[in-house]
């Protein structure tokens, strides 16, 4: 846990030792490193990290602020990687050659509601057809391909061969309408 606000904890090392609370361990012990990110942060929806390193970046969907925010491995500021974004974005990932991958979608009429990718210092958007309120994304499987959690669908899609065409994957709640059954989040084991 942070131990101040303003501030995102991270942890480098061992791990196993580190547990919240008072066995916390200092900053520069354990491999424990603190980042203040004074007002940069403005409703932070996901976090990612890259294959740089270690340590890896750290990148965080900057919801109400309409960013992508990079905290570098060597840095305790934020840099603006993608700014000024039509909605809020809500989950970040990577893929295996390193693009950058996060969905976005927000409430008023006529805001994105898709899987955009950032790769080479292009943002393209990848995915945005079938659509509602993408939120959790995450590269994974066999091949690997990109699953996004569609909130308002209640349904998991997969992108498969990078050509952003999805299919529904899981689609349990196909007969239920309420918000207690949205998908929100997708994990890859």
């Amino acid at each position: 846990m942070a131990s101040n606000i303003g501030e995102i904890d991270r942890y480098y090392g061992p791990g196993a030792g580190a547990k919240a609370g008072k066995d916390e361990p200092a900053p520069g012990q354990n491999g424990a490193t603190y980042i203040p990110v004074g007002g940069a942060l403005n409703g932070p929806n996901g976090i990612a990290f890259d294959a740089q390193g270690p340590p890896q970046n750290l990148y965080v969907a900057n919801g109400t602020g309409k960013q992508i925010l990079e905290y570098a491995n060597t840095g305790t500021n934020a840099t603006v990687l993608i700014d000024k974004l039509g909605a809020q974005p809500q989950g970040v990932t990577f893929d295996s050659g390193g693009a950058l991958y996060f969905s976005m979608w927000d409430t008023p009429a006529g805001s994105p509601h898709e899987v955009d990718k950032f790769a080479s210092g292009t943002l393209t958007t990848y995915a945005s057809k079938e659509l509602s309120a993408p939120v959790g994304v995450i590269w994974g499987g066999t091949p690997t391909n990109l699953f996004v959690a569609d909130t308002t669908n209640n349904k998991v899609v997969e992108y498969q061969d990078n050509n952003g065409v999805g299919k529904v994957v899981s689609d349990p709640w196909t007969k239920v309408s309420s918000p207690e059954y949205e998908a929100i989040g997708v994990v890859i084991s």
